[in-house]
């Protein structure tokens, strides 16, 4: 009899700990692709807890395939457990917003992890296999879509799954959720495989991220040089079209002399012209006004910094203005140029990958959530589409972004008036701004960032002045045209429409500083 005890002991500790081991193995994966996909502060703290709870489990197995009695198995699954509601208070922490993702996933996770310190030998192995899979599917997953909010319901549907399967130790119900597991696991595949979902919003953006743009080691990323002629669509509207081509610089100034041009352009897609034509891009239309060539130095996505790099070469080859094109989002803080092209290529391999079914739930989900809460689109006068969040950051002056971004204007400021070139400063308001009355009617609880932004300008504005800098804001011009039932911007996308176009340069052509 106590022969009998001892092997079923062994029995008994070896499936504990392999489902320990699984487990902790499957977390080592799956904390490690978080901490290199940006989360690393969780994804180093989960890293190092399971390493540990992996070497406990392990010392069992090892006294066990040499024959000796250990049983002290249970201790380890209960660390792995407690690494494991470390881990996902971490990432809580470091995600607020995800919570009522991340806490009961981890709530379902560790009570399945404490279960299987009293699982009977005969079902140990079945609950190892279960959380192995989750783990390694969650692992694979953040592969797939590295980005916090698909991880996030990774998590979830890990960690619900194992509260119902393994809580009981229930050998049919443990199976059946490897079955659903490893289903899931082959449809995500076979969605990416066949680029099923949401093709066209991926293929549009991917195109956007990795054709249009390259890494560059002093912008971050820039357009890429020679493009001819390359037809992209908005995500959103596949009806929406731009056709793009690019000179040696990666800009769109194919044909014009940049020694001849005495008008330089700095800014970010308003200033490239995203989803018009060259000739209808305000800058266009003032070559046209003015009799006289200009070239933009301009992309999607550039703030502050961007510029700043941009009027540094426009200042060595002297023309005789600069124009300072601010957008909006400029407000919303800077990100330092050594870290531009990191965040340019997460978004770049995010999209190259979303056609996934984890995604699609996951954005539908959001999209349910951020509805009911009042923050999803709406639709204003004429059709056009308003979105919440617009404007400045909501905490811009209570955070003190604005001292970075302030501080990089100044420079700018500065520098130009050190090389002796004229600098005007033409500040571009948001759609939002400019339909403030609708914007404040449909989102009542957003109206702080739309005052950020219009006290951002007025800070901006009053720099200018105190640098003997001419600064022009476009949104009077741009709100007189909406109140007589004219569209300056496109009905979903947030850029100006050609006549937006044409009313900026008609404003800017007419001012006199």
């Amino acid at each position: 009899m106590e022969h009998a005890a001892t092997a079923s002991d062994s029995a008994r500790n070896l499936a504990s700990t392999v489902l320990v081991a699984a487990g902790s193995t499957g977390a080592l994966l799956g904390y490690a692709l978080l901490a290199l996909r940006g989360g690393w502060r969780a994804g180093l703290a989960g890293l190092l807890l399971h390493a540990v709870c992996l070497f406990l489990a392990l010392l069992p197995l090892a006294r066990l395939a040499l024959g000796r009695r250990y049983a002290t198995a249970p201790l380890a699954a209960r660390l792995n457990a407690l690494a494991s509601a470390l881990a996902f208070a971490l990432v809580a922490l470091q995600t607020p917003g995800l919570a009522w993702i991340v806490v009961p996933a981890g709530v379902g996770l560790v009570a399945a992890e404490l279960r299987s310190t009293r699982a009977p030998a005969s079902e140990g192995v079945a609950p190892a296999l279960a959380i192995a899979a989750g783990w390694l599917a969650l692992a694979g997953y953040a592969y797939a879509e590295p980005s916090v909010y698909p991880f996030a319901s990774g998590f979830a549907l890990v960690g619900v799954l194992l509260a119902g399967a393994a809580w009981r130790g229930k050998r049919r119900a443990t199976f059946g959720a490897l079955v659903l597991l490893l289903g899931v696991g082959a449809c995500e595949l076979a969605c990416q495989a066949s680029g099923l979902l949401i093709r066209g919003q991926a293929e549009a953006r991917r195109r956007y991220y990795q054709e249009l743009h390259q890494l560059d080691p002093t912008l971050g990323y820039r357009p890429r040089p020679g493009l001819r002629e390359l037809k992209l669509s908005y995500h959103l509207d596949p009806d929406l079209r731009g056709v793009y081509s690019t000179d040696e610089r990666g800009f769109r100034n194919v044909g014009r002399d940049y020694a001849a041009a005495q008008d330089w352009f700095v800014g970010d897609s308003f200033t490239w012209g995203a989803w018009v034509t060259r000739d209808e891009c305000f800058v266009g239309q003032l070559e046209q006004r003015w009799g006289r060539p200009a070239v933009a130095l301009a992309a999607g996505g550039y703030g502050v910094l961007q510029y700043e790099a941009l009027v540094e070469q426009a200042l060595r080859e002297r023309p005789a203005r600069i124009w300072l094109c601010v957008f909006a989002n400029d407000l919303a803080g800077q990100i330092p140029l050594a870290q531009s092209g990191a965040h340019y290529e997460e978004f770049a391999t995010r999209f190259t990958r979303a056609a996934s079914l984890f995604r699609a739930l996951d954005l539908g989900l959001r999209a349910l959530v951020l509805r009911a809460r009042g923050w999803g689109p709406k639709e204003a006068q004429a059709g056009v589409t308003l979105w919440p969040a617009a404007g400045a950051a909501r905490d811009y002056l209570a955070s003190r972004h604005y001292e970075a971004v302030e501080a990089t204007y100044a420079r700018i400021l500065a520098r130009s008036q050190e090389a002796g070139v004229s600098l005007r400063v033409v500040l571009i308001p948001s759609k939002e701004l400019v339909y403030r009355a609708d914007y404040e009617r449909l989102f009542p609880r957003q109206r702080d960032y739309l005052r950020n932004e219009a006290q951002g300008y007025e800070r901006l504005a009053g720099m200018a002045a105190e640098a003997g800098v001419p600064c022009l804001d476009l949104t009077p011009a741009l709100r007189r045209a909406v109140e007589v039932g004219e569209r300056p911007y496109f009905a979903l996308d947030p850029h100006w429409s050609p006549l937006g176009h044409q009313l900026a340069a008609e404003a800017i052509a007419a001012w006199r500083p």
